[in-house]
């Protein structure tokens, strides 16, 4: 376990969860091979439920899906056992690339405890998994369960706030693999509660140093919060 542990309370309503696309492209249309999800509590990096797909290519060139031959290289030359394990794991259910945004809302409905249209819908980057899967919801004809203002892109806090504390801010020691999807997921998890505490800090700070407006019966009377 990292120091950098989390500290807190467990979240009574979870309403967080992170996904993570292992694809073999760099854009919005990539053709995808998995797919993993966590509900996770915001307060701690704890995941609470989660689930892993794999995904079927069958069809994907057909549907319009692309690949590049810099990630193919990457993923036969650098990583093909990581490859390899991941396509032929049995005990990971295989989905069609239909099916994928079915199972995520199917997720959120049985592990969110609020309305899918307040779910926080985390990912690492504004380019990749969310736009991977809003485009694969677009080339279906559906709509997007979650509401585009509670898409939240982990990798933009991370970068300022490293750039303000140093690049080794932030880091957990990671649990698995890199670029197997659950590990990637449980890691941005952790970062991501790290950063809502980071945030949080100054607001709660604010609250608990907030003078008993109570007897006041003006707004001039009201002293200054301390910072």
């Amino acid at each position: 376990m990292s120091d950098n542990n989390i500290k807190g309370t467990v979240e009574e309503h979870p309403h967080r969860m992170m996904v993570d696309f292992e694809s073999l492209g760099t854009g919005v249309r990539s053709a995808v091979f998995c797919v993993a999800m966590a509900c996770f509590d915001g307060m701690t990096g704890e995941i609470l439920e989660s689930k892993t797909y794999r995904i079927s290519l069958d069809g994907q060139r057909e549907a319009g899906r692309t690949t590049s031959k810099d990630t193919l290289e990457f993923w036969v030359l650098e990583n093909f056992a990581l490859f390899a394990a991941l396509m032929g794991d049995d005990t990971v259910d295989e989905i069609p690339l239909s099916s994928v945004p079915d199972v995520i809302e199917a997720f959120a409905l049985e592990t969110m405890a609020v309305d899918l249209d307040k779910v926080e819908f985390w990912c690492k980057g504004t380019s990749f998994d969310a736009a991977i899967l809003r485009d694969i919801i677009d080339c279906l004809g559906g709509k997007p369960f979650w509401n585009y203002l509670n898409e939240i892109d982990l990798r933009t806090p991370l970068r300022k706030l490293r750039d303000l504390h140093g690049k080794e801010s932030f880091e957990f020691a990671r649990e698995g693999e890199k670029h197997d999807p659950i590990s990637d997921v449980a890691l941005q998890c952790r970062q991501a509660a790290a950063v809502i505490s980071y945030l949080e800090r100054p607001r709660v700070a604010m609250l608990e140093d907030t003078p008993d407006l109570s007897d006041f019966s003006d707004s001039d009377s009201i002293g200054v919060i301390k910072s």
